[in-house]
């Protein structure tokens, strides 16, 4: 079939459907239903197609003869994507009409030449031509074409973005995003044996299986419609989140794993943990998660506790790794906890107590202004301080 030359928007109709196919005996929304544009040449095989869809809120792309208000008959490229919440129900409609009558023509025309040049008379053709009514006969337009109809059809590796196997997708994605968001600045701040090696690998895997499963994702476009095209889909992708996806997915873990004890590979542990933060750019999907969300009060207060959870155990990892850079000044926060702990030296703290201790100063200090009992004692800690309490203060 051709590409349409010309394509003129007749209307965009919205309909609530939950309320509407609720009840059994009530009847489909005139706006999607396009009973105000049924004239004799609308076949009826096309209105059960109509009424189908909507019962059932399945979508519906169809080419049907409809008519303007004085009469003129015109074909018509009838869309109907049903529009879902978070529920998974459905709430509108997206209707939309565009006129391809000189489009159908051209075809027919095409249709015609071709089969007049063997010299081959094709009944088949004949009787796909559209019936004349006596209101076609006064009108100087050429006979409109019949053609058949065809159903939206999508490949089987392209998946819908709101379809169940996606919600649950998204939900372990954002699992394994928090799990990364709490381990990678602990692991980089405390630097330890690296217990969790298998799970970081694991989480990579599923990383990369996420880029591989959005590149054949559908998505709505700023039209309003489905975009089920591979290519389309890939290009989109690729302009918004491809770049933020990859950094996250870079096996940093599985490189370190091939690399053999500590310091005879290629990486080093200590270096592994800090390039591995930039994962943390992976956060800025929450944003999007929560404009989702944003109905949802419960849900958006949720998000809001995580989040703040996270910066406190953020700052959490920055308080220990400013302490430990001042281990020998015998001043900061690590040395008085090693006194109250009846510890010879303040490196014999464990990462425990070690941990503890700086996220309770840090939630303290961002729900107020701290309790002393944990204090700033050098220049540093002292302008660290002031930033945590200037941030809770926000």
């Amino acid at each position: 079939m051709p590409k349409y030359r010309r394509s003129i928007p007749l209307s965009t109709v919205l309909m609530d459907s939950a309320n509407s196919l609720a009840s059994p005996g009530r009847r489909l929304c005139k706006g999607c239903a396009c009973k105000f544009l049924y004239g004799p040449e609308t076949k009826e095989e096309h209105k059960a197609q109509v009424d189908k869809a909507l019962e059932s809120k399945n979508e519906l792309k169809l080419e049907v003869i409809f008519y303007k208000k004085n009469g003129t008959p015109f074909w018509c490229l009838l869309d109907i994507v049903p529009i879902k919440n978070e529920k998974r129900e459905v709430v509108l409609y997206l209707a939309s009409h565009k006129d391809i009558t000189n489009t159908k023509m051209a075809e027919m025309s095409e249709c015609e030449q071709y089969d007049s040049a063997p010299g081959h008379y094709k009944p088949d053709k004949m009787k796909t031509k559209l019936k004349i009514n006596n209101n076609l006969l006064h009108s100087s337009a050429a006979p409109l074409p019949e053609y058949k109809t065809a159903s939206i059809k999508r490949s089987r590796f392209i998946i819908s973005h709101y379809g169940m196997f996606k919600s649950a997708w998204d939900w372990l994605i954002l699992i394994a995003t928090f799990y990364v968001a709490v381990v990678v600045p602990y692991n980089a701040s405390f630097e330890t044996d690296r217990p969790s090696m298998v799970l970081d690998v694991f989480v990579e895997a599923l990383f990369f299986i996420d880029i591989i499963i959005n590149f054949h994702t559908t998505y709505v476009n700023r039209k309003g419609e489905v975009v089920s095209e591979w290519k389309a889909i890939s290009i989109n992708y690729l302009r918004t989140w491809f770049v933020v996806d990859m950094l996250a997915a870079l096996p940093f873990d599985f490189v370190y794993a091939l690399s053999g004890p500590e310091g005879s590979g290629t990486l080093s542990s200590a270096h592994t943990h800090l390039i591995k933060l930039t994962r943390l750019l992976r956060l800025a999907r929450l944003l999007q998660k929560m404009d989702r969300y944003s109905q949802y009060s419960a849900m958006i207060l949720t998000l809001l506790m995580l989040f703040f959870t996270l910066v406190a155990h953020w700052l959490a990892c920055i308080w220990y790794v400013i302490a430990e850079k001042e281990m020998d000044t015998d001043l900061g926060w690590i040395h008085t906890l090693a006194d109250r702990l009846h510890l010879q030296h303040a490196s014999n703290v464990s990462n425990l107590d070690a941990y503890v201790t700086a996220l309770y100063f840090t939630c303290s200090s961002l729900t107020s202004v701290g309790f002393g009992n944990v204090s700033a004692n050098t220049t540093n800690e002292k302008i660290f301080s002031i930033c945590v309490m200037l941030v809770g203060g926000r």
